[in-house]
């Protein structure tokens, strides 16, 4: 049998490079990729303390603005603020910089979790559009709340490989269904998709259980047969959000 987890981690260590951009600091361009294509960078610097500081650079959310995306309401601030809480991470709000702090043993884990982060909030760039009426977060909770459908939300697991994974609603195990996560897709494209998957490979692969994963796919736009069929392959079920009435009984 394949090893998926040892194989995808060879991937990112063949495809992540290193440069040190000024004493103590050091980029590292990964080979996860943002909406614009382009390859994702963190920043690691070491401190006079023993600790590191994870940055973004204030990369995420000088892209956001420069594209139209302003965390300009309440409602915008606080989806902002779940996100970065989900995996601890910082705001430096004076310079919109992302950032966490830990120890040298820390690294490899808070470096993932620093570009997952980056990702998610990236992935916001739909609440930029004029025509929403609605936020799709929000739009879920309210779907689950008015068809008394009980769930957990914000829950951070860890997989396998020591790497921290975030889902946005667990249900609760049935007579009728295991435990299920769900993870929300504003943005169904294929690098968001890979994340997923290798995500709930990794936890499934520490949890060693029954339990499904679920992802809701905001189909405002065209959804690609590609992206549904990579997630079935890896025992994943897609939902396409106007369709949930139809599949109401998956969250039963």
């Amino acid at each position: 049998m394949i090893n998926h987890i040892e194989n995808y981690l060879k991937w990112l260590n063949d495809n992540m490079t290193q440069t040190e951009i000024s004493p103590n600091v050091c980029e590292i361009t990964t080979p996860f990729l943002d909406r614009h294509n382009d390859y994702t960078q963190i920043y690691v610097k070491a401190r006079q303390d023993g600790l590191f500081q994870i940055s973004d650079g204030g990369y995420t959310l000088a892209d956001l603005s420069m594209c139209g995306m302003e965390f300009n309401t309440a409602k915008k601030k606080e989806l902002l603020h779940q996100a970065l809480n989900r995996l601890g991470i910082k705001l430096d709000e004076k310079h919109e910089i992302l950032y966490i702090t830990c120890s040298k043993s820390e690294l490899p884990a808070f470096q993932h979790r620093m570009i997952q982060s980056m990702l998610d909030i990236n992935d916001m760039f739909y609440l930029s559009s004029p025509n929403i009426k609605s936020l799709f977060y929000e739009e879920v909770k309210q779907f689950f709340d008015s068809h008394e459908i009980y769930y957990s939300e914000g829950m951070n697991v860890i997989g396998k490989s020591g790497f921290s994974y975030s889902y946005n609603f667990v249900l609760q195990r049935n007579r009728e269904h295991p435990q299920r996560f769900i993870k929300l897709m504003n943005s169904a494209n294929r690098s968001n998709a890979e994340r997923i998957i290798f995500s709930w490979g990794d936890t499934k692969e520490a949890r060693g259980s029954d339990e499904k994963l679920i992802v809701l796919i905001n189909d405002d736009k065209k959804i690609t047969d590609s992206v549904i069929a990579g997630f079935r392959q890896y025992d994943i079920n897609p939902l396409l959000w106007s369709q949930r009435h139809e599949n109401i009984q998956m969250f039963a």
